[in-house]
């Protein structure tokens, strides 16, 4: 494979292709929370997946997982209050 590279300031940056209109994916608040733990208390783990370069994937999942839960709890909660308003009137 060859990678060329764009000086910047000095210092050499990769240029990896990426598909036209492909837009990469961020981590959410999660993911960050995620990767702040596994930082601290993790951080074996976190050097590893660094070096694997898996760190990306797996905060995307953590992140996508979390924001399911919660709306799935939000969601709970709504249902909750509506069948108490319900009953009270």
């Amino acid at each position: 494979m060859y990678i060329t590279y764009t000086n910047v300031n000095g210092y050499l940056i990769p240029n990896f292709p990426y598909k036209s209109g492909e837009q990469m994916e961020q981590p959410g608040k999660y993911g960050f929370l995620r990767r702040d733990y596994l930082k601290s208390h993790k951080n074996s783990l976190y050097q590893v997946m660094l070096l694997q370069d898996t760190i990306g994937e797996h905060l995307l999942e953590v992140d996508k997982v979390a924001r399911k839960a919660v709306q799935s709890f939000q969601d709970h909660l709504v249902r909750r209050k509506s069948r108490i308003v319900t009953v009270i009137q």
